[in-house]
């Protein structure tokens, strides 16, 4: 008898073998290819996925040695309150981390004293910000081409080209 399915949170375009995204470089519709590697050595399956931009030859990789994310992202991090010691959390999301310099420190309100301290963050886990009610490539972070209004004469290259 087979086990059931037991749901991990991933919506099935995250175990697609292409999606059809566009490029945060320059706006045309690309492919990002996805495939299982086997690690014969350590017995277990590794994700891969690759994406290269026809048009401005931006290339993405994602493997166990890099895993590159031009979506949104969190940046998180704590510290006490300088003025009475008040633990400070601080959670700030960033609309696109392509191309832009994430800031190494927050100001902060405490709570409690209410005057403003500098809290230290950095970027959350490897997926960033990748919500699946998104309408986004769980590898990158690229918006899904059918996000935009329908081109025919763009889907009709589309398809002739990928």
């Amino acid at each position: 008898m087979q086990a059931r399915h037991i749901d991990n949170g991933y919506r099935l375009t995250y175990y697609a073998e292409q999606s059809i995204v566009c490029c945060i470089e320059c706006g045309t519709v690309g492919k990002v290819e996805n495939e299982h590697q086997y690690r014969i050595e350590s017995e277990r399956k590794v994700w891969c996925a690759k994406f290269v931009c026809k048009h401005c030859q931006l290339s993405l990789v994602k493997n166990e040695d890099q895993a590159d994310w031009v979506g949104q992202c969190n940046l998180i991090g704590d510290c006490p309150c300088s003025f009475c010691g008040t633990q400070l959390t601080a959670n700030e999301e960033i609309i696109s981390s392509y191309k832009q310099a994430l800031p190494s420190t927050i100001a902060i309100d405490c709570s409690n004293c209410g005057k403003t301290n500098t809290v230290p963050v950095e970027r959350a886990n490897k997926y960033q910000r990748y919500d699946a009610r998104l309408a986004i490539d769980a590898d990158f972070g690229f918006l899904f081409s059918y996000k935009y209004p329908a081109d025919l004469a763009k889907f009709g290259h589309l398809i002739r080209t990928i």
